[in-house]
């Protein structure tokens, strides 16, 4: 990856899994919140309230890991 160039999320989602900077099922499961995404986009399929608010906390969690690690 070069700096500076715009990447897609599931781009890097496989790269930091390639890295080994996601843990065990994290690479699954942003590529599942990422269908769930998609789907909500791109068709009248909708998202419940439980079903956003459980794919919020995952992101700031893995979010919040990923950018203490940088930070060291």
């Amino acid at each position: 990856m070069l700096p500076g160039n715009a990447y897609s999320l599931g781009l890097m989602a496989d790269l930091a899994a390639k890295l080994e900077l996601l843990r065990g099922p994290e690479h699954q499961q942003i590529r599942d919140w990422m269908r769930v995404r998609n789907k909500a986009v791109h068709s009248q399929e909708g998202v419940t309230r439980s079903k956003a608010a459980q794919i919020v906390e995952g992101v700031l969690t893995i979010g919040g890991r990923l950018s203490a690690k940088a930070s060291r």
